[in-house]
């Protein structure tokens, strides 16, 4: 769920499935090479954490993963992954290297989180017992597992609340649940922020009013957090009720030409804005629909804001990223504004300013600048505008 370990974890994932089978499809030479003549990784025989690598690495060499879809993938991975990590416990129980033992919790971690995040079947029950036998455990303490613990608890947490029904007994009943995340404060404060204000806007309840209520709740004796932890918690949700539901998000920044962007100048019209990045494959796959909706409703009244943000190297480096991404390869007809040229001009950068911990991040705004959208991406996005200009 948490946005850098998503990161992370596909990066990982990804070197694993790309660079992998490309080395497995080469035609064979005549004679074998010192690399084809080494023996197939075995798992029995692993000894070191080099040696389980190598196994997982040769499974996964194995599958053509152009053939499964997102759900089958987390599941043969899981195959792949549990008794890897079983075999890498083992090695560490009679290894002097801690990060033996680190690696073998973090891998099976992921192997059931990938399965939650994808809907497999079973998955968060096995999620559930793992957390249960990793705390019983005499590491649990350890940093590391520390942070899968509170981690995947949250992830947990998070499933079983999206399943709830819309209604205000519910509500009130997940609130007292969600508050007991804000009073252990062993986790992201802005994760728990944002799960508060999506399931305020899933049951009708104004953003601002559900943010003041909490803050009420954190400054009161009730709530338990030291005054510091009070202060941060405090200013979590008020950068988050910057882009949510009925917001004004006054949106700020340069552009490509090193113009001060004017938000002013789009009232009386809707506006999409987009969090974007140049590496994220997520947010490529929204600009068709993006575009279909740019030249169907743009004489109409709507504009598109592009803001990239999250980009990596210096700022000249990530201007340069971002002027090539969309001025040259994708030619975006709308306006863009950059992260490092925001920061450059010593104004915050708008990833901060927001609190956008993922990609893409996509609000539409009405034409008095109201958030009326938190998730304005694909059929939704589709569906409402062509609402909104059907009565107009």
């Amino acid at each position: 769920m948490n946005f850098p370990t998503r990161l992370i974890f596909a990066f990982c994932l990804l070197s694993s499935l790309f660079i992998v089978p490309i080395a497995a499809q080469e035609e064979p030479a005549v004679e074998k090479t010192a690399e084809e003549a080494k023996p197939v990784p075995s798992l029995d025989e692993a000894k070191t954490l080099d040696d389980v690598q190598a196994y997982i690495q040769y499974e996964i060499g194995k599958h053509d993963w152009k053939e499964y879809d997102r759900k089958k993938t987390a599941a043969v991975l899981a195959e792949i992954q549990l008794p890897a990590s079983d075999k890498l416990l083992e090695i560490a129980q009679t290894s002097d290297v801690p990060r033996d033992k680190w690696y073998a919790y973090h891998m099976k971690y992921t192997a059931f989180q990938r399965g939650v995040w994808e809907g497999v079947e079973g998955a968060e029950q096995k999620l559930d017992t793992f957390l249960d036998e990793l705390e019983a455990h005499k590491d649990s303490q350890e940093p590391m597992v520390t942070r899968i613990l509170q981690e995947g608890r949250f992830l947990l947490f998070q499933e079983k609340i999206q399943k709830m029904e819309v209604s205000p007994e519910k509500f009130d009943s997940f609130k007292s649940e969600w508050r007991t995340w804000i009073d252990k404060n062993d986790f992201e404060i802005t994760a728990v922020a944002q799960l508060g204000l999506e399931m305020a806007e899933k049951n009708d309840v104004p953003a601002e009013q559900f943010v003041k209520e909490t803050i009420e709740y954190i400054r009161s004796e009730e709530c338990p957090l030291a005054a510091t932890d009070n202060m941060n918690a405090v200013a979590a949700f008020e950068r988050l009720l910057r882009s949510a539901l009925g917001s004004d998000p006054k949106l700020y920044g340069k552009t490509l030409s090193y113009e001060n962007f004017s938000w002013n100048s789009l009232r009386g019209r809707y506006v999409l804005i987009q969090f974007t990045a140049t590496w994220c494959g997520f947010c490529r796959e929204e600009l068709p629909g993006m575009r279909e909706a740019y030249e169907k409703y743009h004489d109409k009244g709507l504009e598109i804001v592009s803001v990239y943000v999250m980009e990596f190297g210096t700022d000249t480096e990530q201007i340069a990223k971002v002027r090539d991404h969309a001025e040259k390869k994708e030619k975006l007809p709308w306006h863009v504004l950059s992260e490092a040229l925001t920061a450059a001009s010593a104004q915050p950068k708008q990833s901060e300013f927001y609190a956008i911990d993922g990609v893409p991040k996509m609000l539409l705004v009405d034409r008095e600048g109201k958030i009326i959208m938190t998730i304005a991406r694909g059929e939704r996005l589709q569906t409402k505008l062509a609402e909104i200009f059907r009565t107009r």
